[in-house]
């Protein structure tokens, strides 16, 4: 029987980190911006967007929040301050703003996408899907969108859905280690050996964290590649040396 990985990390913080670095996880968000011209600028727009993309914060929204009282539905404006929360580590109060646009716009993708992130990093699997699902539907090749389904689709053991949107993300899921581990799991999932082995001999153990090295352990285990799988459990051991079901 496979032993929950839930017994041996209940002290880890159970979010999946895909991005470790704050502001690299910014520049994912800020590819959600459309063109300009799409959607129109103010002067004053301009500045709180060269603001928040320097990381302050609160000058950003200085300006942002005048102008959303004389432009309460101005989408791009309701976006970017709810980026500036999150910069500010307020994503409850940028989830607000985010929902207003999407309120406004079902289809704005920007804010659908910088939503989903929030709640997936919140644990919101079942809301993040369905506004990750509604963005891809706008644009579905995006590379983000498709990172984050799959991660959701690893999650709930659908492992042919995750081995499908991971694999659009493919550019994206080779800069995380986990994120690559998950993808190999999953093409160990499906009876795709030699594309999981292809992954796994780009990475390291010791890249992984430690949730992910054990269930990458316990799949090649599972199918029989026991040489394969030691290193990966070995590695999670050196971090849990009294876990007594690492050890067995």
């Amino acid at each position: 029987m496979p032993i929950p990985a839930t017994r041996i990390f209940r002290r880890q913080r159970p979010i999946l980190r895909l991005f470790s670095i704050l502001s690299f996880w910014l520049s994912l968000l800020f590819l959600s911006f459309l063109p300009h011209a799409a959607w129109g600028q103010s002067a004053d727009y301009a500045k709180a967007e060269a603001l928040v993309r320097n990381h302050q914060w609160d000058d950003g929204l200085a300006l942002l929040l005048p102008l959303l009282k004389s432009e309460p539905r101005n989408l791009k404006a309701l976006n970017l301050a709810g980026l500036a929360l999150i910069g500010k580590g307020d994503t409850e109060h940028a989830n607000e703003y985010l929902k207003k646009a999407i309120a406004i716009d079902p289809a704005f993708t920007p804010a659908l996408k910088n939503l989903s992130i929030n709640e997936f990093n919140s644990q919101q699997y079942a809301a993040a899907e369905k506004h990750l699902l509604a963005a891809q539907k706008e644009l579905p090749g995006d590379p983000v969108v498709n990172l984050y389904l799959g991660e959701i689709a690893y999650r709930q053991k659908q492992y042919a859905r995750a081995v499908a949107a991971l694999g659009r993300a493919r550019d994206l899921v080779s800069q995380n280690p986990n994120a690559s581990a998950h993808l190999a799991i999953s093409y160990l999932q499906t009876a795709q050996q030699q594309k999981a082995f292809a992954i796994l001999d780009g990475i390291q153990p010791e890249q992984i964290e430690p949730r992910s090295q054990f269930e990458l352990g316990l799949a090649l285990e599972q199918l029989g590649s026991s040489a394969r799988s030691l290193p990966y459990l070995e590695a999670v051991h050196r971090r849990y040396p009294d876990a007594y079901d690492i050890g067995f």
